[in-house]
């Protein structure tokens, strides 16, 4: 499957775009056809979507946000200052259409996402990339994407970092 990444626009067809096969993945689904291009334009995330020709296969939406420093792990900290907040990219939305799944898309996803993460900042700094993941995600994100569980969020889903590296 040949796959290509685009910021989401109107041009972009959703109607095709289905994630229900797990629990809790319909508001993903919803949230790509109807809220998406509304969040954009009022600048609280940017979505990006994976196409196959126009189909779309997967999508990710980020947003600026920031991580204490008391909740991450100790290693993650190590070389930086004690501050008492540390900038982060939030992964607000990730979610692969039902047909696309198992096929390494989202893990595609993720490589381009850190690209775009990376490539940003070297404009506007972001040391993390966090993400609240539901209980059915928590293993995909620690050992296929390689996210830290760090606390529970007050939605009680679980908030995992991944700490950014960039080489100059």
């Amino acid at each position: 499957m040949h796959l290509s990444l685009k910021k989401l626009d109107a041009a972009v067809d959703t109607t095709s775009f289905h994630c229900t096969q797990k629990d809790g993945t319909k508001p993903l689904e919803r949230f790509l056809k109807v809220h998406a291009l509304d969040n954009q334009k009022k600048r609280l995330s940017v979505t990006w979507v994976a196409l196959s020709g126009n189909k779309v296969c997967g999508y990710f939406s980020l947003a600026s946000a920031s991580i204490a420093i008391d909740v991450l792990n100790p290693d993650e900290k190590t070389g930086y200052p004690k501050y008492t907040y540390y900038p982060a990219v939030l992964i607000g939305k990730f979610a692969v259409d039902d047909s696309s799944r198992n096929m390494g898309v989202g893990k595609w996803m993720m490589d381009r996402l850190v690209t775009l993460v990376l490539i940003s900042g070297k404009i506007t700094a972001a040391a993390f990339l966090m993400v609240e993941s539901k209980e059915e995600s928590i293993s995909y994100y620690r050992d296929v994407l390689q996210f830290k569980p760090t606390h529970l969020s007050s939605s009680g889903h679980l908030v995992m970092t991944r700490k950014l590296e960039l080489e100059e």
